[in-house]
């Protein structure tokens, strides 16, 4: 059996959006957030082996979902993606699939 872990890059501040949160917060037009819509997309394809990495605004993220795995890039404002990935692959052994916190995409 292939073991697959999922790493969410969401650490950033998503500043050029204007909203005040992380942009995986942010909400669609159908009220879920990018990161909701990234969750049950993944759930659906089978990959429930989530890590997600964090850094501005972390307790926004932990609240809306507790049951995930969580990381932390503690020097997010003056670090960018690669560190997040770097902090978000650590200590891994299984094979990664890694998506930016912002992505939307349709399970499809």
């Amino acid at each position: 059996m292939i073991f697959i872990k999922v790493v969410i890059l969401a650490a950033g501040v998503g500043s050029r959006l204007g909203h005040g949160l992380p942009k995986a917060l942010v909400k669609l037009c159908d009220n879920k957030t990018i990161l909701d819509h990234q969750l049950e997309n993944l759930k659906s394809a089978g990959l429930e082996n989530i890590r997600v990495v964090v850094g501005y605004k972390a307790g926004l993220i932990r609240k809306r979902h507790p049951n995930l795995e969580y990381v932390i890039n503690s020097r997010y404002n003056v670090t960018n993606t690669s560190k997040s990935l770097l902090v978000g692959i650590g200590g891994l052994d299984e094979d990664v699939i890694w998506l930016n916190g912002d992505v939307v995409f349709d399970h499809g």
